[in-house]
């Protein structure tokens, strides 16, 4: 079960935090001891290593939450927008978005099945029929549970946006810009993670692998409310489409984590080096504002449009999605 946490971590980086409510308590076995002597250190100087290696992995430190509800946040932008297309009258797809706290998008192959993932289902509508082809809106959605090493997860997504076309796009040539581009909505996002299962991670402590074997009660939850504000333009050459921009986030949300867990720490030969107990409840809110870089990629195939997005946050949160869209 040592990929069992992987899913619950993927998203915990490095973010600036409040104190955590949740205690993590560590004993050292005999044979513990002696790993502290020949480590050189004292036996309460490789408990409190142990402790802040295990805070830090399992995501208790406190700052790991807020980079949690960061990422839930993050995960859910360029689902739901068509940001070059020339506008038409319906616009259908799907999409899925992989997003990192950290930045560290290689994380991402941690967790089986791709819960660290984002997708959703989306439609669009050019308001030129109306009379305002300015004006497209978009409805995007999804819902997914499973269950995977042990963790149950579900996410579930929905937005509504709005897009404004400040200026319009040059004539359609073979090379030409698609305008400028104003979008923005309201993204609703909800993540649980949690198991009831026994579970394991490994780690290291002053280049020693650890492994910590835990059962008991797991809860990482995100709820998040954010209204992204989006100048985008991009050009044409041919079938290829570039685009770029920068973004905006008010965002509203925070994230969860209750634990009742225990379990030996041992070594790769198997020795119980002592047992740790982490107990306790805690809840941090995302960052109310969140400024980014947006870019991406399209493949024009007639009515097929093929693509990718990226994501850059100004706290190195990252995320990279892509999708597939047909014009009716």
């Amino acid at each position: 079960m040592q990929r069992g946490l992987a899913i619950a971590l993927v998203l915990c980086g490095n973010a600036p935090g409040a104190r955590a409510d949740v205690t993590v308590d560590v004993t050292l076995t005999p044979a513990g001891t002696a790993m502290a002597r020949q480590l050189g250190v004292s036996a309460d100087d490789l408990a409190q290593r142990l402790h802040d290696r295990i805070d830090s992995v399992v995501g208790t430190d406190g700052a790991s939450l807020q980079a949690f509800s960061d990422a839930a946040v993050l995960s859910s932008h360029g689902l739901g927008v068509d940001y070059v297309s020339v506008p038409e009258s319906l616009i259908v797809g799907v999409a899925a978005n992989a997003a990192s706290s950290s930045g560290d998008l290689a994380a991402l192959d941690r967790p089986i099945g791709g819960l660290a993932a984002n997708i959703a289902v989306m439609a669009g509508l050019n308001l030129s029929p109306f009379g305002h082809g300015r004006w497209t809106v978009y409805g995007s959605g999804f819902y997914r549970a499973a269950t995977f090493d042990g963790i149950d997860g579900a996410i579930t997504n929905g937005a509504a946006h709005v897009q404004y076309t400040v200026i319009p796009a040059t004539a359609d040539r073979v090379a030409r810009w698609t305008g400028l581009e104003l979008t923005t909505g309201l993204e609703l996002t909800r993540w649980t993670l949690g198991s009831e299962r026994a579970m394991g991670t490994t780690f290291s402590v002053e280049g020693q692998p650890i492994g910590y074997d835990m059962t008991g009660h797991f809860q990482l939850a995100s709820s998040s409310l954010a209204v992204p504000v989006e100048l985008s333009t991009g050009v044409r050459v041919a079938v290829v489409s570039v685009y770029a921009g920068v973004g905006l986030d008010l965002v509203q949300g925070h994230g969860t984590i209750d634990a009742q867990l225990t379990g030996p720490v041992h070594d790769l030969d198997g020795r119980e080096l002592g047992t740790v107990t982490i107990t306790g409840h805690d809840s941090h809110g995302a960052s109310p504002f969140a400024a980014r870089a947006l870019a991406g990629v399209q493949l024009e195939a007639w009515k097929l449009k093929v693509f990718g997005h990226v994501n850059a946050a100004a706290d190195s949160a990252t995320s990279v999605g892509i999708g597939v869209r047909g014009v009716l």
